[in-house]
């Protein structure tokens, strides 16, 4: 999750699964709302340092959460 957050995980190592136990992280330890912003937030900023901002689906990402 620290890689996650400061943008430095590898892309090869954000695979589906590690997408979605990214998500469910943030449920543990956040209520949903806070969760949502959180890994919206991470999510985008992660994109962003790939060069793959465009990625980012808002009305997936909640809905999945």
């Amino acid at each position: 999750m620290r890689a996650f957050e400061a943008c430095t995980l590898p892309k090869a190592q954000f695979t589906h699964a590690a997408h979605v136990r990214a998500a469910w992280w943030y449920l543990q330890h956040y209520p949903l709302g806070d969760a949502i912003d959180r890994f919206r937030a991470t999510l985008q900023a992660y994109a962003a340092s790939l060069g793959a901002s465009g990625k980012y689906h808002e009305t997936i990402t909640i809905a999945w959460l």
